[in-house]
């Protein structure tokens, strides 16, 4: 089993505010681990761990095989495609100009970059002709987390990091979106690490599921075997999808 990420005996203290206390955790290449958990429980921050927005106090963190404190911060977050709530768009910057940030810091030449840019916006669904010109604030929620998903494949990443990106959505397109992004990663044969509050997302979208308490990891399986976990906090979850 090839592991893209790795996280050891990981740490992270702001004095005497313990945020996060003895990771383990591995992601094999292709898998997609869902990170999920109430507010408060660090899975933002194991989030970012990843991509060095965040240092761990103590452990190691390893993309690759290559411990984070290792890499060029900006080298690493450029072969990591990263979406947020609200996609996190450039709002001055048009659709076209956000998709192709990373192709642009690259120094892809211009026809590469442009063609990367129309095959990215038809691979979300977006019509280059009708989106490519127009301004985030032109756009829905849903067209903006589209535009989100298109900027982080523009690097063609191997590894995608995703922070509660649906979770602003309306039910319809909500689903709609994990439809489109599980058939993407899928195809496209992406590592994932997501990041939810949502049991009924994170047992749709998930290869594995790790549930987080205060920053301790309470239960780490795949879907079938976590929604029977004998863990307290576990079934307080599972419980929130059978009424």
């Amino acid at each position: 089993m090839e592991v893209t990420v790795e996280m050891r005996s990981v740490g992270l203290a702001y004095g005497r505010n313990v945020v996060l206390d003895g990771l383990n955790l591995r992601v094999a290449r292709g898998e997609i681990l869902i990170l999920l958990g109430e507010s408060g429980s660090g899975k933002t921050t194991t989030l970012k761990l990843v991509n060095r927005l965040v240092e761990p106090s103590k452990g190691d963190v390893l993309v690759d095989g290559r411990a984070t404190r290792d890499w060029n911060p900006i080298q690493l977050r450029r072969r990591i495609g990263y979406v947020v709530q609200e996609a996190g768009l450039f709002p001055h910057y048009t659709v076209a100009r956000n998709v192709g940030l990373v192709p642009t810091l690259e120094n892809w030449d211009e026809p590469r970059k442009t063609a990367r840019i129309k095959d990215m916006l038809e691979l979300v669904g977006l019509n280059p002709a009708k989106y490519a010109g127009r301004f985030p604030s032109e756009l829905s929620g849903g067209e903006r987390q589209r535009v989100g998903v298109a900027r982080a494949l523009a690097g063609d990443p191997d590894l995608l990091l995703l922070d509660e990106p649906f979770g602003a959505l309306d039910p319809i397109t909500r689903a709609n979106l994990q439809d489109e992004f599980l058939r993407l990663v899928t195809n496209l044969k992406k590592t994932a690490i997501f990041v939810t509050h949502d049991l009924n997302e994170a047992l749709r979208l998930g290869t594995t599921v790790c549930l987080l308490q205060k920053g301790r990891i309470v239960e780490h399986a795949a879907p079938e075997t976590f929604v029977r976990s004998s863990q307290p906090y576990v079934q307080e979850y599972v419980k929130t999808i059978r009424v």
